[in-house]
């Protein structure tokens, strides 16, 4: 399978004509804002409840999919599902996800309502398979026992919230600090065991966010936890930080794609391509 979507990415570079350079004010613009997620650098403004749940509802299931997942992976899944219309005219899926993040209703407008129910199913269907993936966040609260819990929910919206250099992600120390140090701050943002054991579950689980999103913000609060309760930082963790590092190269360059006006003119197919599909 990863030996079809790397071949995929080299198709589309050459059957496509891409722009040779990607420019986005948004992309120049991310990281730019430094997030400490363990040690409070503000006021805080709401308990940690209200707070937690605030990140939360900047996840949703279709935007984050749309954000983790490159053009490869959707045009290859469109090409499953014999998606004809999204492969002749791949250039019009082309949204800034930092956009979409702050405008998720906005999605369908911008691409299109029908357009949009097609790209929802391939998007969801990639997600369904995501899901499932030894790696990916839910297996790994599965494998913590959080099942049923909303922190899922909660680091993959703090991912979303930080990469758009929302204020918000500020507040999320607050949420770390009461988990940290009260194990519950409500019934399904809690965790089990002693301070240590806690500190463990969040700094894999920021770790686990780390690279599924590709976020350098979740992964430098992942192993500052782990340093801070004596975790030494073995080589099968620096493997996970690696990952980390190439997830993070390979958004930007998607959402730069993605985000990019040349792009929208650029993306389009040459004389003859037909990724499967009659042109």
């Amino acid at each position: 399978m990863m030996k079809r979507i790397r071949q995929l990415r080299v198709n589309i570079k050459s059957k496509f004509n891409l722009p040779k350079t990607l420019h986005s004010s948004e992309h120049a613009n991310e990281g730019s804002t430094e997030f400490d997620f363990l040690n409070p650098s503000v006021d805080q403004i709401a308990s940690p409840v209200q707070i937690a749940r605030s990140i939360a509802s900047f996840y949703q299931d279709v935007v984050y999919a749309y954000c983790i997942f490159d053009m490869a992976r959707i045009l290859d899944q469109a090409a499953n599902e014999m998606s004809t219309e999204i492969l002749r005219h791949p250039e019009l899926l082309l949204v800034s996800p930092y956009y979409l993040i702050k405008n998720p209703r906005c999605f369908s407008y911008q691409i299109g309502e029908e357009r949009f129910k097609v790209l929802q199913k391939i998007l969801l269907a990639l997600f369904s398979d995501h899901e499932r993936l030894s790696d990916s966040l839910s297996q790994k609260a599965l494998q913590e026992s959080l099942s049923g819990t909303s922190l899922v929910s909660f680091f993959r919206g703090l991912a979303l919230c930080s990469s758009v250099s929302h204020p918000l992600s500020h507040q999320a120390a607050f949420v770390f600090g009461a988990l940290l140090a009260e194990g519950s701050i409500s019934e399904d943002l809690s965790l089990e065991g002693e301070y240590n054991d806690r500190a463990v579950t969040l700094s894999r689980l920021l770790m686990a966010t780390a690279q599924e999103f590709g976020s350098n913000t979740m992964l430098n609060a992942g192993i500052t936890l782990k340093r801070q309760i004596g975790i030494d930082i073995t080589y099968t963790i620096s493997k996970k930080i690696c990952l980390v590092f190439t997830k993070v190269e390979k958004r930007r360059l998607d959402w730069s794609l993605k985000g990019s006006v040349l792009s929208r003119k650029d993306f389009s197919s040459k004389k003859g391509w037909h990724f499967r599909v009659p042109s």
